[in-house]
């Protein structure tokens, strides 16, 4: 690399911040070299830094979205607030120990499910029937989320 292919110029300058040599009389990049410098790895940190945030506020809206579906049903149930903080505590539970990732269970079919747990805890007549009302999820789903939770809800 001692001519630039284009002029045939000898005059070829390496620009360290670029990583580029380039014709000093065209300016043609005759090669490119991959620089990492201080600047470059400080951006990297700061993107993966923000990346993490981005996923951590994904996963704290969804959380918020859980509570708020819990809020909704409840409140169109008529439920007392003892059962709603219940099954807050439940969905909070199962989301602290990574259970709900683990079963492959959407937020949708479990909030009503943490629901009827809270309720039969307290002993409040509660059907399925009145959850899928008011739940936005086929009641299948929801009857085998249920199912498979109350190993663990039960085994304890």
């Amino acid at each position: 690399m001692t001519k630039c292919p284009l002029c045939d110029s000898s005059f070829i300058i390496f620009d360290l911040a670029r990583g580029e040599y380039y014709c000093g009389k065209c300016g043609y990049v005759v090669e490119q070299e991959q620089v990492i410098d201080r600047y470059s790895l400080v951006i990297a940190q700061r993107d993966y830094e923000n990346a993490g945030f981005v996923i951590r506020k994904a996963i704290d809206e969804d959380y918020e979205e859980s509570i708020r579906d819990i809020r909704r049903i409840a409140a169109n149930l008529g439920l007392h607030s003892h059962i709603i903080r219940e099954a807050e505590a439940i969905f909070s539970e199962l989301r602290g120990k990574g259970l709900i990732q683990y079963r492959h269970v959407s937020r949708e079919s479990l909030t009503p499910v943490c629901l009827l747990v809270a309720a039969r805890k307290f002993n409040y007549d509660l059907s399925f029937e009145d959850v899928y009302t008011y739940a936005n999820e086929e009641p299948d789903k929801i009857r085998s989320t249920y199912f498979k939770y109350c190993l663990y809800f039960y085994s304890q």
